[in-house]
């Protein structure tokens, strides 16, 4: 996808809530949360690229950040998420704001710090 590869897992059913790590870390961040939400809503966890079980970057340092976003907006295109709740940290929660493509699709954004 986007010339990477991007893990992600998906559980649940209901409205998709994504959650979006901090850079240098991995979904796992978000397992306590994923669990408790899985039994409620469609949780969709991801790997950024560069991190976790995703490819490498492989961008060039400008383009980190609109890449990032390009991949998000891809991710949920191909999971055919039409309108997702964004749960994002640190890092994260920058892709989260700044993530105009997306904008349309987004029923609710929550960025905050762990």
């Amino acid at each position: 996808m986007n010339g990477t590869s991007l893990y992600y897992e998906m559980s649940g059913n209901g409205l998709p809530i994504v959650f979006i790590h901090d850079y240098s870390t991995s979904h796992h961040l978000f397992e306590p949360q994923a669990d408790y939400f899985s039994k409620r809503a469609k949780v969709i966890v991801f790997d950024l690229r560069g991190n976790g079980q995703s490819g490498k970057m492989d961008v060039e340092i400008s383009r980190i950040v609109d890449t990032h976003c390009e991949d998000l907006k891809l991710l949920l295109d191909a999971l055919a998420v039409e309108r997702a709740v964004i749960v994002a940290c640190s890092g994260g929660a920058v892709l989260a704001q700044l993530d105009r493509p997306h904008e349309g699709n987004c029923s609710r954004v929550w960025c905050g710090h762990l």
